[in-house]
């Protein structure tokens, strides 16, 4: 099975885009398996209840999606030995994707 991290942005349409999203669909139906780190999961419940994006997704899904994510999903400790990026955010992926 193929792992895929995603960052927040790209998990915010996949939640967004539901059963349109093709990544969705994949993760859903075991095609491909979600890597995550608490960091990551941290971020998302964080920018879920900004206002802004409840403009366009309820919280209620949102908390659907997260617990999703909890059963689903490979969960990693992110390798610190991995190498920095020029944005911090990015670092902390890259040490995801090495995790996992």
């Amino acid at each position: 099975m193929i792992k895929v991290l995603c960052d927040t942005n790209i998990l915010l349409r996949m939640v967004a885009g539901g059963r349109r999203s093709e990544l969705m669909n994949l993760w859903r139906n075991n095609r491909i398996m979600l890597v995550m780190s608490l960091a990551t999961l941290t971020e998302l419940q964080v920018v879920l209840e900004r206002p802004k994006i409840q403009q366009y997704l309820s919280l209620t899904k949102g908390n659907a999606f997260i617990q999703l994510i909890l059963q689903k999903s490979e969960f990693v400790q992110p390798d610190l030995t991995a190498p920095i990026c020029r944005g911090p955010r990015d670092s902390s992926l890259i040490a995801t994707a090495v995790g996992g």
